[in-house]
């Protein structure tokens, strides 16, 4: 710009040619402002973006422990009916033992008692 109002045979250092240098030089800086304010903002979006991330990254973890703690205890759960429902663990939980305890060889029982 300086060069061709040069070649026009404008004096660029005083009137109209030195308040034209002056209005595209405050273009120029504001431009160049808005040009950090925007690289400002996006980094500081980005910089929210990735704390939102990683706390979600935290409940996503804190939500596995508690599936793998509530499988264990399924597990364990599931493990403790089946011992519950077979019959040694039947008779023995009765406080009666099984008949072929009380039963003696070459003996008949009758109610689980033996006679004898």
């Amino acid at each position: 710009m300086l060069a061709g109002m040069g070649a026009a045979g404008a004096v660029t250092s005083a009137g109209t040619p030195l308040l034209i240098q002056a209005k595209q030089q405050a273009e120029s800086e504001l431009e160049n402002l808005m040009i950090g304010y925007e690289g400002a903002t996006q980094a500081s979006r980005l910089r929210s973006e990735a704390n939102l991330q990683r706390t979600q990254g935290k409940i996503y973890g804190q939500k596995a422990k508690t599936a793998r703690t509530a499988s264990y205890i399924g597990a364990g759960s599931t493990l403790l009916t089946g011992f519950s429902k077979s019959p040694k663990f039947q008779a023995a939980g009765s406080g009666v033992p099984p008949r072929s305890a009380l039963t003696a060889p070459g003996r008949t029982s009758s109610g689980g008692f033996t006679f004898g």
